[in-house]
């Protein structure tokens, strides 16, 4: 029986592992679609620091789409830069459901990976805004920062 970490860092973690399983399994069944990809991938490859917004019907693949750039974007299309990539499935975990605890785990991800305190990260909606926006900062040309947040509407 595996004992359970719940130190806010192992409860992060748990966090990041259920968002990536999402995105692993949404890569798994994904297909076809190179016109948007190559869109997706000039995007994310270019110049703009402007956020990108997919929208469409639903079923239509929009969040199979997203889960297949962020891979192709840590794996091949980055390269050689080692991007952080932060993926919701907005909704699918107590900490993804409202902005509050979704910033705040942003947080955490960002300050986890680069051993910062966890104590500082705000509670509240608004300092952690404006926290996150300070975190972002950190992001480099070697090592950017890529949110992917991705609605499920039932």
């Amino acid at each position: 029986m595996r004992k359970e970490d719940n130190s806010p860092q192992g409860k992060i973690v748990t966090e990041l592992l259920q968002h990536l399983h999402a995105c692993k399994s949404n890569c798994d069944v994904f297909y076809g679609r190179e016109e948007e990809l190559v869109r997706m991938k000039d995007y994310i490859t270019g110049p703009s620091t402007k956020p990108f917004v997919l929208y469409g019907a639903g079923g239509s693949g929009k969040s199979a789409l997203l889960s297949k750039t962020a891979l192709q974007s840590i794996k091949d299309w980055l390269s050689p830069a080692v991007p952080l990539l932060m993926c919701r499935y907005c909704g699918t975990t107590p900490n993804s459901t409202a902005l509050g605890p979704l910033l705040k785990s942003i947080c955490q991800q960002i300050s986890y990976t680069f051993m910062l305190p966890f104590e500082d990260i705000p509670e509240d909606t608004v300092p952690v805004t404006a926290f996150l926006k300070e975190l972002l900062k950190l992001a480099t040309k070697e090592r950017p920062l890529l949110i992917f947040l991705i609605l499920l509407m039932n």
